[in-house]
C-alpha cells in the first residue's frame, strides 16, 4: 500500500537528499520526517505541502493522487483493510487539493475550486 511515507521517502531519494537534509530544507526535525517516511504519523496538509515543495512535486503526488490520462481529472486509489476505492473528481484542472484526512473508518478529500488566473496583458 502506498502511504504518504512510502511516496515521501521515493520523492525524497530521487532528489538525492536524506532524511536530515530534507527536515533541513523544511525546518522539521529529522526524527519527524522519519516518523512520516515509516507512517507512524501523518503530517498536516501544511507539512505535506512544504515537504512536496522541497522535493519538487506536487502535494497530490505524496497523498498518492494522479492525474487520469483520459479526461483531466484526477484518481486516487486508497486501501483501507485490503478493500481499494478509487475515487474519481472530474476537471481536476479546475480543483486543487486542500486536505486528506483518514481514520480508522473514514477518508475524506477536500478540493476546493481554483480561482481564475489574472492575465496581465
Amino acid at each position: 500500500m502506498n502511504t504518504i511515507g512510502d511516496n515521501l521517502k521515493r520523492c525524497r531519494r530521487e532528489c538525492g537528499y536524506t532524511p536530515r537534509k530534507l527536515a533541513e530544507l523544511c525546518g522539521l526535525a529529522v526524527e519527524y520526517v522519519k516518523e512520516i517516511e515509516a507512517g507512524s504519523t501523518i503530517p498536516t496538509p501544511e507539512t505535506v505541502k512544504e515537504l512536496a515543495d522541497a522535493v519538487r512535486v506536487r502535494p497530490e503526488k505524496l497523498y498518492g493522487i494522479a492525474p487520469v490520462n483520459d479526461g483531466g481529472g484526477i484518481r486516487t486509489q486508497m486501501e483501507t483493510d485490503g478493500t481499494t476505492t478509487t475515487v474519481y473528481v472530474i476537471n481536476g484542472e479546475d480543483f486543487e487539493l486542500v486536505s486528506v484526512y483518514t481514520d480508522t473508518t473514514d477518508t475524506v478529500i477536500t478540493f476546493r475550486k481554483r480561482e481564475a488566473e489574472e492575465n496581465d496583458g
